[in-house]
């Protein structure tokens, strides 16, 4: 844990390479954030990119069904670079996101929720392969899994939660669902 936090900031703090990150992700990138229920995750993802100084594009889609009373996530929701859309609180969710995804104005867009933690490097190395590899129609990151094993000293547990070893690269369909 304390190398991948030592990398990240490795890679994210230098003020060159972050200010050429942010530049290049505000014009290629699109993130979708889905929430529901859940504004206590989506106030702390919002704080999370607005302290990066970044102008990502955001789009919330939001079918909660309480009420909108945070003062403060309420200004992160009026930012220029994010778009709040409101849907009714039974939307099905698949229809949400298609909708969402249609206001996309970017070559990519990333779809998350509003519990997850997206890296700017990671992001920055996917759209930089998707730009090399047109026959590509998609690229991930490693996707880590973690839960706080013990309050008292915050001892904190995580694993991959896909494989990283295994390639889609084969030729045939089938043999790219087989791992």
């Amino acid at each position: 844990n304390t190398r991948l936090r030592r990398d990240w900031s490795s890679n994210v703090c230098s003020s060159d390479l972050t200010i050429e990150i942010l530049h290049f992700l505000n014009n290629k990138l699109t993130i979708i954030i889905t929430t529901f229920n859940r504004y206590v995750y989506l106030k702390r993802l919002l704080e999370f990119f607005s302290q990066s100084d970044s102008e990502f594009r955001i789009i919330v889609l939001d079918s909660s069904s309480h009420d909108l009373n945070d003062k403060e996530l309420i200004q992160l929701l009026n930012q220029a670079n994010v778009q709040h859309k409101q849907y009714p609180s039974e939307i099905f969710i698949g229809e949400k996101i298609c909708d969402g995804a249609s206001s996309v104005e970017t070559p990519y867009s990333v779809l998350c929720a509003d519990d997850d933690f997206l890296i700017p490097s990671s992001l920055i190395k996917c759209c930089d392969f998707l730009d090399r590899n047109q026959d590509y129609i998609s690229a991930h990151g490693v996707y880590f899994f973690h839960r706080i094993l013990n309050d008292t000293d915050k001892t904190i547990s995580w694993h991959v939660l896909y494989p990283t070893s295994r390639s889609n690269e084969k030729v045939s369909p089938l043999a790219r669902l087989k791992y």
